[in-house]
């Protein structure tokens, strides 16, 4: 999966899977990108702005769009990880979130 389509399914695009990774602009644009970085802080609680980047910081040094976009694509990746192990662990301990 491109790191487009990681963005994209991140951000609840329908049928992203179909869609073409040139029609998927994260990569190119402010518009596409900043909208990412603002859900990041809302769906982890990192606060403002300023909370986020310092949070992508551990991903990239933050020097301009392209290691921005990278550190993005690695906050997602690795979250998506640790989301993964997360709910191994619960079914192996037996923890029901859903109560």
């Amino acid at each position: 999966m491109t790191d487009n389509k990681i963005i994209a399914e991140f951000m609840n695009v329908p049928n992203f899977k179909k869609a073409k990774s040139r029609n998927l602009l994260y990569n190119k644009s402010w518009d596409w990108l900043m909208p990412v970085i603002l859900k990041i802080g809302r769906e982890y609680k990192l606060g403002n702005l300023l909370g986020v980047m310092r949070a992508l910081r551990k991903h990239s040094t933050l020097q301009g769009f392209d290691e921005i976009y990278e550190a993005v694509v690695g906050f997602i990746k690795e979250h998506n990880n640790q989301d993964t192990e997360e709910e191994a662990c619960d079914m192996l301990y037996g923890v029901d979130n859903n109560q």
